[in-house]
């Protein structure tokens, strides 16, 4: 294919995620399949430990502080404030979060959202579909 041909002029992106229906069990059950069954299984991990392996690892490579990530839901929940639909809106601060509950060190329980269902759509476009 020559530059700047397209297969597609547009494309209509769509994913989601509907975790309610899934109670039973409990969606986190669905993810005891990805770990490795001699070596992690017997430890019965769940989701949490996956966030808290990723946000550990990142701390380190990067030189984040816990401080730093608390950052990110003190914002997230303040944005969604001005949401009427938002699931966990709260004006909170970086202190509420490093005093709430550890899940899975370094994952407190202000980190995380609560099951929910969620959905996005972008449609993209050539310049020339865009610009019409």
């Amino acid at each position: 294919m020559a530059r700047g041909q397209w297969h597609c002029k547009t494309v209509l992106a769509v994913a989601e995620e509907k975790m309610s229906d899934a109670d039973i069990p409990h969606p986190q059950a669905v993810f005891r399949y990805i770990w490795d069954p001699v070596t992690e299984v017997p430890l019965q991990p769940n989701l949490i430990w996956i966030f808290a392996m990723e946000m550990h690892r990142y701390m380190y490579k990067c030189g984040v502080k816990k401080e730093d990530i608390a950052l990110v839901s003190v914002k997230n929940k303040r944005n969604a404030l001005d949401h009427p639909a938002a699931q966990v809106a709260a004006n909170i601060t970086v202190d509420d979060v490093l005093k709430s509950e550890v899940l899975v060190w370094p994952v407190q329980l202000l980190d995380i959202s609560p099951v929910s269902d969620g959905a996005a759509a972008f449609v993209v476009a050539s310049e020339d579909v865009a610009r019409s």
